[in-house]
């Protein structure tokens, strides 16, 4: 909610007239699931919980432990997840209200992405392993202006063809050695499979980590780890 009411605050120092671009990051939905506002957000848990259809009596303390401490409290990691989700989802909104409020919206792309998923027990994981099963690496990807028609993209897509979708989008050259695609061009259309990599567990030397890769088509995975 804080970042939230910079952005909103930044937002109203903008020149209508000026081309802007305006990024933030969210981490609301990483460990512990922070779903409120302010030094007591704990207590506004409850509120998207029972607004999700959960219980609301588990704690939010329970997440400070990284991993379910009893078989018991995985149930309440992934409802807490739920509602750390529903409250940024609400933040993005109050985002997009003061866009149509500052009179921004008709001239600005809204973008949104998230970078990786989380595990809640698959596989035994806890978090995020940066493992390369479908609930860590199918992520939401959104492009949003008043003048869209809604339209799904089935085709494989990665990360990778954000900023190309974002340059067509906004009629802006891409970078030459960029490996993505626009989301609706042919060249996506036609992918049979996709790329992902990633480094598997250990610090940040990434020299001395081993290699964990996957290949996705449209019904099958093949994971390899070095």
């Amino acid at each position: 909610a804080a970042l939230a009411d910079s952005i909103i605050e930044t937002l109203g120092s903008i020149d209508p007239a000026q081309p802007f671009c305006l990024w933030t990051h969210f981490m609301d939905t990483h460990v512990p699931y922070v779903s409120g506002a302010g030094r007591t957000w704990y207590r506004q848990t409850p509120d998207y919980l029972r607004a999700l259809g959960h219980r609301t009596d588990y704690g939010p303390g329970i997440v400070f432990d990284l991993k379910p401490q009893r078989p018991e409290d995985g149930e309440g990691f992934s409802a807490l997840y739920d509602a750390a989700v529903l409250s940024t989802d609400c933040e993005i909104g109050r985002i997009i209200d003061a866009l149509d409020r500052l009179g921004l919206r008709d001239d600005t792309l809204v973008v949104i992405s998230g970078d990786h998923g989380e595990e809640l027990g698959e596989h035994g994981n806890w978090g995020h392993y940066f493992l390369l099963y479908e609930h860590n690496t199918r992520v939401p990807m959104m492009f949003h202006h008043p003048s869209f028609d809604e339209r799904r993209v089935g085709e494989l897509t990665t990360i990778m063809d954000f900023a190309p979708t974002v340059t067509e989008l906004l009629g802006v050259p891409p970078v030459d050695d960029w490996e993505g695609r626009p989301v609706t061009s042919p060249e996506v259309a036609r992918r049979g499979h996709v790329l992902m990599e990633t480094f598997y567990g250990g610090n940040c030397l990434f020299e001395h980590r081993p290699l964990y890769f996957a290949v996705r088509t449209e019904e099958l995975s093949y994971l390899w780890k070095e």
